[in-house]
């Protein structure tokens, strides 16, 4: 639990219950503006900036009066609640008056008031064991179903799974020691269990072993919701924050399953997202929610996630599914079996159990592909869905069905290998080499693209002749100094890549001195006359005379012969 409790401290949260009037919540969420803040970044560095932007508009607003009658006094500066590194932002309690201040900083892009989450989820009868129609739906194209579901050689192995969600009961035997407490951001623990039942349910149906699509990965919960099922959204945000540091830590391919709504949009959880995505590489898988209405008018919202609509055993959009373009594809979410709280099993109904069977597939994809992005895994969803086979699936709605059989996994793209190798990797004084990537390759046979490029140093320049080709000579001029040059190959097989480097030294050619030395009466009128003193060669830049060369530095008026800083040539 200490690697877990390491990460929180991380994240500076502090718990925020639910105030008897929810509706008047005194915190916020600020979010900083992108301009000042540099993508790259280490993690210390990046908290620091975070946290030391948000205390200097902190600052600045203490010194800002409210109104004419606070003018001539001074207030002290709000404190942050929450830091969220990752993502740029922060949460402070303010009054009305404050917030309105803040929002008119040129380092702030935004400040919106805390607001409540839900998970909508709707309860049916308990079972002991019942085949799952949601299983047996996804791994065929069409009815009737054949009350079967083979699972296939890829079980999301090797592959995280995050339910930020209500908690789950880590001991059902549905998930046999593979369901982990990430943490707690209801009680602010290390303790991430469940008191309501929709987070378990949740996680069987992603990776249960009776009732999973990925059976083998691994499941970390991540607490928002409380066991009324409700949460705020300051939470939520802690939760994002702290799933990308341990994400990191962990190392392997990750998806988070978020089937939490809201019945408009918020755009601090809006933006997380698409930072979750692109910058960290996580794909994230949602639920459209429950409202019969368009899927574009609610959070989360993002044009890079996986938005998931529910589908009922005849193959119609279940009635209460939100629609529309901002649907992804549909999933099984009506009457569905997965793992109970306490023990056993029920049936749930609601986009939030639609969700984790695409969470679950994209588990699978990633243990097949580790390296694929959350565009490529998208893509691959959508293009294996089948497609038409729905009724009444709304307006502007992708009439696709999740589809996962076995042997359509293997569809994955495969990264491609790269392999660099010289024909010398150490030459002296002036020369060409030759760079070859022949030996590259790409499991699944595809054409491969190429790109050399000068990794280091950034000067002196060697000269690639062909830098889109599998093989290519390089360049060198003369130099005073050794250089260690570094070249990175990457190849591309069109939708994935995978790079590598090589280094060549470059030795200085020994100088022979030419016999002259150096006169300190002798005038020197014409540039690039060349002298020896004191075992080096040298050439004036410009006329001179008794200045001796190296008393004047890098720049003086005589520099070593091949020196960078030698106009000399």
């Amino acid at each position: 639990m200490d690697n877990y409790k390491r990460l929180f401290l991380c994240a500076l949260p502090v718990a925020l219950h639910l105030p008897a009037n929810a509706s008047q919540s005194e915190t916020y969420i600020v979010l900083l503006d992108d301009a000042s803040s540099p993508k790259k970044m280490t993690r210390s560095t990046q908290v620091n900036s975070v946290k030391e932007k948000a205390n200097q508009v902190l600052q600045r607003l203490a010194n800002v009066p409210e109104s004419v009658h606070t003018r001539s006094s001074r207030t002290h500066a709000p404190l942050a609640d929450s830091i969220y590194q990752n993502l740029n932002s922060f949460s402070v309690k303010l009054s009305t008056g404050q917030a309105e201040k803040l929002k008119e900083m040129t380092e702030v892009r935004g400040v919106y008031p805390d607001v409540i989450f839900s998970a909508d989820g709707v309860h049916g009868q308990n079972s002991q064991r019942v085949a799952s129609w949601g299983l047996d739906r996804s791994d065929q194209r069409e009815l009737p179903l054949d009350g079967e579901y083979e699972v296939g050689p890829y079980t999301g192995k090797g592959v995280s799974i995050y339910v930020i969600d209500s908690g789950i009961d880590f001991s059902h035997p549905d998930f046999g020691g593979r369901a982990q407490s990430g943490w707690d951001f209801v009680d602010n623990d290390s303790d991430a269990s469940d008191c309501h039942g929709h987070g378990t349910h949740v996680a069987g149906t992603a990776a249960g072993r009776q009732y999973g699509i990925a059976p083998g990965a691994d499941i970390y919960s991540v607490r928002v919701l409380n066991c009324e099922n409700k949460g705020w959204g300051s939470q939520i945000l802690n939760s994002f924050d702290w799933v990308i540091e341990h994400a990191k830590q962990q190392g392997q391919p990750a998806v988070i399953n978020y089937s939490i709504s809201r019945s408009t949009r918020w755009a601090p959880l809006d933006q997380a997202v698409d930072r979750l995505i692109t910058e960290y590489n996580l794909p994230f898988v949602h639920a459209a929610a429950n409202n019969n209405t368009d899927a574009c008018t609610k959070t989360p919202h993002s044009e890079y996630s996986i938005t998931v609509g529910a589908s009922t055993n005849d193959d119609y959009r279940w009635y209460s599914s939100n629609w529309g373009e901002c649907v992804t594809l549909f999933a099984p979410g009506a009457n569905i079996i997965s793992a109970r709280n306490h023990g056993g099993y029920q049936s749930m109904s609601g986009t939030s159990m639609a969700a984790p069977h695409v969470a679950g597939q994209v588990a699978r994809l990633l243990e097949v592909n580790p390296k694929a992005s959350p565009s490529e895994l998208k893509r691959l969803l959508i293009e294996n869905s089948t497609a038409n086979a729905l009724y009444n699936v709304g307006d502007g709605s992708p009439n696709r069905l999740l589809y996962i059989k076995s042997e359509d996994s293997t569809d994955v793209n495969q990264p491609p290998v790269a392999v660099a190798t010289s024909n010398q990797y150490e030459l002296t004084g002036a020369g060409t080499i030759s760079l070859t990537g022949d030996a590259s390759s790409d499991p699944d046979g595809d054409q491969l693209m190429y790109q050399w490029q000068q990794l280091a140093p950034s000067s002196p320049l060697a000269i690639i002749a062909s830098p889109s080709a599998s093989k290519t000579n390089v360049g060198f001029d003369e130099h005073a100094a050794d250089i260690t040059y570094r070249f990175l190959l990457t190849v591309n097989d069109g939708v994935t890549s995978d790079s590598t480097e090589v280094r060549v030294v470059q030795k200085a050619k020994p100088i022979t001195p030419n016999g002259v030395q150096w006169e300190s009466s002798k005038t020197y009128a014409s540039p690039c006359e060349r002298v020896s003193w004191k075992g080096s060669e040298w050439e004036n830049q410009w006329w001179t005379v008794g200045n001796e060369p190296g008393a004047g530095g890098i720049w003086g008026v005589w520099r070593k012969v091949g020196g960078s800083n030698n106009r000399c040539g």
